[in-house]
């Protein structure tokens, strides 16, 4: 399968480091710091005076941005397994012509795994043939016709429920999207990691382990089944599939300690 993943903002702190640089060397001196969660817009510089939008896309191209840009936590390590399960990572991004050549040299310095021909620039990602993508900007999802992977971020969240296309799963996290693959069949599941339990699947685990009726397990899992109806019932089926084999693997060994104890 091939899996198309964008640059700023889904696999990196773009608006972060963007903004960082921004109010450091361009922002009016009496104006407020811009911040990540301002941008509840894609576009949220519309209203902007013109010499205002031409500081902001000043700050982007200085040394600051780069100094300060990093590869979000778990990206590496997601890509590189979808890679070593014979799949190909197609890194597509809408960059400005100007920037194109510096982003791909730092992109490679920091995903060795990756070649120059991984990496395509277009304003229009559609048109590249994908599996999956992986992105921030809301506005794709409609134009794609796979599974499309929504990163979350302030600008997609609380928009017009209509740009929420039944091809999307929305993610918060590198963690969370390689569940995702290793759900879809993408990632293989020998070489995902064992699924980190959060609280509330812990107790999800130990209510079903000490139920006593049907019902009882019904109730608990009433709530899961809700969430991951919204969230897309392919990671519902990885979770439940997890936590039937935690309650099995425990429910065995529960057994075996209670021989041991008896001998």
């Amino acid at each position: 399968m091939i899996v198309g993943i964008d640059i700023d903002d889904t696999m990196t702190n773009h608006c972060e480091s963007w903004f960082n640089a921004y109010n450091k060397y361009f922002k009016a001196l009496d104006a407020q710091d811009l911040k990540v969660e301002d941008a509840t817009s894609w576009d949220f510089y519309n209203d902007w005076k013109e010499s205002d939008k031409e500081q902001l896309m000043k700050a982007i191209h200085t040394d600051s941005y780069y100094d300060n840009l990093y590869i979000l936590p778990n990206v590496k390590e997601t890509i590189q397994a979808i890679l070593d399960s014979d799949n190909q990572v197609v890194i597509i991004s809408a960059t400005y012509p100007e920037s194109q050549d510096r982003k791909r040299d730092w992109l490679l310095s920091q995903l060795p795994m990756l070649s120059p021909d991984d990496i395509i620039f277009t304003k229009y990602k559609e048109r590249i043939a994908v599996d999956v993508m992986i992105d921030d900007n809301l506005a794709y999802a409609s134009k794609f016709k796979c599974q499309f992977i929504l990163f979350k971020r302030p600008w997609n969240t609380n928009q017009d429920y209509k740009l929420y296309t039944p091809n999307i799963i929305i993610a918060d996290s590198w963690e969370y999207i390689k569940e995702v693959l290793t759900s879809m069949g993408v990632i293989s599941s020998k070489i995902a990691t064992e699924p980190s339990l959060t609280k509330a699947t812990k107790d999800l685990i130990n209510g079903i382990k000490n139920a006593q009726t049907d019902e009882e397990c019904l109730k608990l899992i009433n709530p899961y089944i809700r969430l991951w109806q919204q969230q897309g019932m392919l990671i519902g089926m990885r979770q439940i599939n997890d936590a039937i084999i935690t309650v099995t693997n425990s429910v065995i060994d529960d057994i075996k300690n209670n021989e041991n104890a008896k001998k």
